[in-house]
This record gives structure tokens, C-alpha cells and sequence, in this order.
């Protein structure tokens, strides 16, 4: 090899880059090899993601059963309110509606209303829009 195969190296640390067996190309093109995503490893890599969310849905079940009974409590406040500002309009309580009308349209009525509405009744409306559903 003379002067030019002292600079690059000897046949060893050729052999260690070229070789088909394991040189380090052939190391590197099974690096890249690796990158490609078969129908196999997709089917899997599914069938795992749909176990990880059905143990979420396990595990989220007593939180439902409370975000549930939050609703159910909150919803009936509201029509609880609606009520008695139906029945205070009938009997013409000036005084009482108004005061009624104020509390309706104030943040204490509807934060909590839009909040238990917009959580249980659009839970799944956005994670279902991006797959068609």
C-alpha cells in the first residue's frame, strides 16, 4: 500500500469499513434499514395504542361518575333559578326578577353552566374530528 495506505490505514481498518458482514457500511445500511415502518410493526403498534386507551378508560371510569354527578348538580341550580324566576315573572315580583335576571347573566351563573356543559357535552366532539367521526 506504501505512503498512500499509511495515510488511510491498513487493510484491517479498511476491512472494518467495507466489509458485507460487519464492516461499518454494512452496519449503517442496517441503521437505515431499520427506519422503515412495516404493515406488520403499524398493526401492533395499533393494537397497542388501542390497549393503552382502553386502561385509560378503566382507569378514568370514577372520574366520569363524578364529572357526572357535577353536571347533575350544577344543571339542577340552573333550572332550580330558571323556576323561580318563571314563577316570580308570573306572580310579577319586579324586584325579585330583576334581582334573578342579574344573577342569570352574572359570571357566578354562567361560568360554572358553561364549564359542566362544554366538558361533559363536548368531551369527545374534538379529539372525534380530526378521524372523520
Amino acid at each position: 500500500m506504501g505512503w498512500f495506505g499509511q495515510l488511510i490505514g491498513t487493510d484491517k481498518v479498511i476491512n472494518n469499513v467495507v466489509d458485507k458482514d460487519n464492516g461499518l457500511l454494512a452496519q449503517a445500511g442496517n441503521w437505515i434499514g431499520g427506519f422503515s415502518y412495516t404493515a406488520e410493526e403499524k398493526a401492533e403498534a395499533d393494537a397497542a395504542t388501542r390497549e393503552w386507551g382502553l386502561r385509560q378508560l378503566e382507569a378514568l371510569a370514577p372520574f366520569k361518575v363524578m364529572q357526572r354527578i357535577m353536571v347533575t348538580i350544577i344543571m339542577v341550580e340552573w333550572a332550580i333559578l330558571f323556576n323561580v324566576l318563571v314563577i316570580a315573572i308570573c306572580l310579577d315580583a319586579t324586584n325579585v326578577v330583576n334581582n334573578l335576571l342579574l344573577f342569570a347573566q352574572s359570571n357566578f351563573a354562567w361560568i360554572p353552566v358553561a364549564g359542566a356543559v362544554g366538558l361533559y357535552l363536548m368531551g369527545g366532539v374534538i379529539p372525534g374530528r380530526g378521524k372523520g367521526s
